[in-house]
């Protein structure tokens, strides 16, 4: 895949990341993604993440707050795997 074509595979990718991502974790161990991109994208489902809870809140349908919890979790083994590395 061409930087270019990754780069706009990336953007989607943050714009709709469970098109692509079953789980949050699924994000941290893709092997083809910078940890910017990991981060961009995670942080693009923690803010889907805390809709659907705000949603939920407001008696919208929606689930519990386990996507945000598991997102989170995922930023924080981002995070922990990158002090790791340093």
């Amino acid at each position: 895949m061409s930087k270019s074509s990754r780069s706009n595979s990336v953007s989607e990718m943050k714009l709709d990341p469970l098109s692509f991502f079953k789980t949050a974790m699924d994000v941290v161990h893709d092997p083809g993604l910078s940890r910017d991109d990991k981060h961009g994208i995670l942080k693009s489902m923690e803010l889907d993440a805390k809709e659907l809870l705000k949603a939920t809140e407001e008696n919208m349908g929606g689930d519990d707050d386990q996507g945000l919890k598991s997102v989170r979790d995922a930023l924080l083994a981002l995070e922990e795997g990158h002090k790791k590395s340093e």
